[in-house]
């Protein structure tokens, strides 16, 4: 039986309604079939592949707009909501000496400096876990803090979700990333002052 995620659902619900269409009309719109879109709407993760495609989807519609939530727009954002695993960062496979066909994993990539001479991100930020009771339920949240131990970025995540498994990706960019570089990208979970 499928995993039923209220969460899920009423996110979907929501996305549905302010693209300004029921299930069975958004079917043809983003090529999932009306049926299955209204049993996401009541919560019921489908398969990783009509999650990824929804998402992508509403991203595309979105295209620009400004008064949606963020996160509708990050496939892998509805894939945690889901409880489903991250999409995968795909590492060309090249043949190994022995000649079986199977790669080697490739070494994670070194903390660098910039050719502008700026260090990695992690000389900057240094994160921290804490798990806040939600009612009945809780949430996980990353904080990373400043040199000054000041909160500078705040990334939740519902309590289904491998928590550890989102701290190794982020532990990774903090070391791969320039300070510019991450905060580019990593924007929409900066702390607006007066909001934490």
């Amino acid at each position: 039986m499928a995993a039923t995620i209220p969460e899920f659902g009423q996110a979907v619900a929501s996305a549905l309604d302010w693209l300004g269409y029921s299930p069975d009309t958004a079917g043809p719109v983003v090529g999932i079939k009306g049926a299955t879109l209204g049993a996401m709407c009541q919560g019921i993760v489908p398969m990783r592949s009509i999650v990824i495609r929804f998402a992508e989807e509403l991203a595309r519609q979105a295209n620009g707009r400004g008064d949606l939530p963020d996160w509708w727009c990050d496939v892998d954002a509805w894939l945690a909501l889901a409880g489903l695993p991250p999409r995968r960062e795909l590492i060309p496979r090249r043949p190994s000496s022995s000649g079986n066909g199977l790669a080697r994993p490739t070494p994670s990539s070194p903390t660098r400096e910039a050719p502008t001479g700026e260090q990695s991100a992690a000389a900057y930020y240094q994160p921290r876990y804490e798990r806040l009771p939600v009612g009945a339920s809780y949430v996980h949240v990353f904080w990373l803090h400043d040199g000054n131990d000041q909160r500078v970025f705040r990334f939740n995540l519902p309590a289904h979700v491998d928590y550890r498994e989102r701290a190794a990706r982020l532990k990774q960019a903090l070391a791969s990333l320039t300070k510019s570089e991450f905060d580019r990208k990593y924007a929409r979970y900066r702390i607006q002052p007066g909001t934490e």
